[in-house]
């Protein structure tokens, strides 16, 4: 089997974390190469595995440095993939070091619900209350310290880096250097365009018509991809979404009670991740 690139950092979760924000500012650092697809799911997905690690490698394009290769897929913290995800890259050569981002578990469950009912994953449950007690998904991917103790007995804990996407928002400059620090790159680098947030809530909601569209155009959706970057979409994007109502009732937040109730299911898997009521 081809080997895999000698040094390899994988951003590999939690999902709607901040994960293509992370991807996003990592790529630009001169001693990172970013994969041509953020998202390419070779450790999780058993049918992309089967591919091969040649053609993991052709994901990036050629360098005549040895730089790290970025990738990030949350599917390598899916519930029903972590193990597998985890026993492949443990197994690989070479130096591999892990991101996992973890995030304000309520925020977290109500970008996911809301992110899959705007695609039909939760459309028999139109009620977010209704959904974390019928969907065990939205509570399993939020259970940060299962997957984290998956990897760190696996690849030990000098590999893994558990960053609070919180950090990512308020303080980028600091968070990018703590990762730079790990990748042992430097820390100083000037990230550009930090203002910027990728695949966020307001990207998601009322897609202007041509969006819609272009979503349900497979073949014209990848043509896009290939041929505009991903900030140029953002951008395009917030700029086509019709206005919505910012104040008003929601189907798509906990209540007080439900969110006591959903911290209390989570309670022993973000112990000791969060240090205060506000980060939880």
């Amino acid at each position: 089997m081809t080997t895999p690139p000698t040094r390899l950092v994988l951003v590999i979760g939690a999902m709607k974390c901040g994960t293509t924000s992370l991807f996003q500012y990592l790529g630009d650092h001169p001693d990172v190469l970013p994969s041509r697809t953020k998202q390419l799911n070779f450790f999780s997905d058993p049918e992309v595995w089967a591919r091969g690690m040649e053609w993991y490698r052709r994901q990036w394009p050629s360098s005549p440095t040895d730089p790290w290769h970025l990738e990030a897929s949350p599917s390598y913290t899916y519930p029903e993939r972590v193990r597998d995800a985890a026993d492949r890259i443990a197994g690989l050569e070479g130096d591999v070091r892990l991101i996992y981002l973890v995030r304000n578990p309520i925020e977290r469950i109500e970008s996911h619900y809301f992110h899959g009912f705007h695609r039909g994953e939760f459309s028999a449950t139109p009620s977010i209350a209704e959904a974390v007690r019928r969907h065990p998904r939205l509570l399993d991917v939020t259970r940060y310290r299962r997957w984290i103790d998956v990897y760190r007995q696996r690849v030990g804990d000098e590999r893994l880096l558990v960053l609070h996407s919180h950090e990512l928002d308020r303080r980028p400059v600091e968070a990018l250097a703590e990762v730079c620090h790990f990748l042992d790159i430097d820390p100083t680098f000037q990230f550009p365009d930090l203002g910027t947030r990728y695949n966020t809530q307001a990207m998601q909601a009322s897609d202007h018509p041509a969006v819609e569209a272009l979503g349900r155009l497979e073949w014209l959706r990848g043509i896009v991809r290939r041929a505009m970057p991903l900030r140029v979409r953002e951008k395009l994007k917030l700029r086509l979404k019709p206005e919505v109502e910012a104040d008003g009732p929601t189907p798509f937040r906990l209540n007080p009670a439900d969110r006591e109730w959903v911290l209390t299911q989570l309670a022993d898997d973000v112990a000791g991740l969060f240090s205060s009521d506000t980060d939880q």
